[in-house]
């Protein structure tokens, strides 16, 4: 079990190479492929780092662990109704998986959401992503409709 970690502001100029990684390595995590994933990238990562330099700083974060990141999170209020919160990746490098870190960035999140008066959680996960489902389940989320957006992915919420 991990007990300290330190969520800091993504320096894109510094880690943009380690965040395609980790999005390349959520991709194979979700769909257990790379097929699809550099239409999300695309060349050079361009597509994906105009989609990052999108958030604000406080929904784009490292996860960190004695001086290294192993880890990324990307949130945000929704736009049209900043009463939704919107979860688009909780990322563990593999070799932390299964040692409390997604707990403890999940109640990193989820505290972010309170604080700015969320009333419900949202977030999309391949149906093929067993080990993300149970998870989310297991903390609350319920299945709320499949994604339009994507065929194999559904949505889940959660009422805060």
């Amino acid at each position: 079990m991990i007990n300290t970690l330190s969520y800091i502001p993504v320096d894109l100029e510094k880690t943009f190479n380690l965040c395609i990684q980790f999005r390349e390595d959520t991709y194979q995590c979700s769909f257990q492929n790379l097929k699809g994933c550099s239409d999300q990238v695309e060349f050079n990562g361009e597509k994906y780092g105009k989609y990052l330099r999108s958030y604000k700083p406080e929904g784009l974060r490292h996860i960190v662990y004695k001086g290294g990141i192993i880890g990324q999170l990307e949130f945000k209020l929704m736009p049209t109704n900043p009463k939704i919160g919107y979860i688009n990746l909780i990322y563990v490098a593999q070799s932390y998986r299964g040692r409390g870190v997604a707990e403890k960035a999940m109640n990193f999140v989820m505290e972010y959401f309170k604080n700015n008066s969320c009333e419900e959680v949202m977030l999309s996960v391949s149906r093929t992503n067993q080990r993300a489902i149970k998870y989310y389940l297991k903390h609350g989320f319920q299945f709320r409709k499949k994604s339009i957006k994507d065929p194999l992915v559904d949505v889940y919420s959660h009422n805060i």
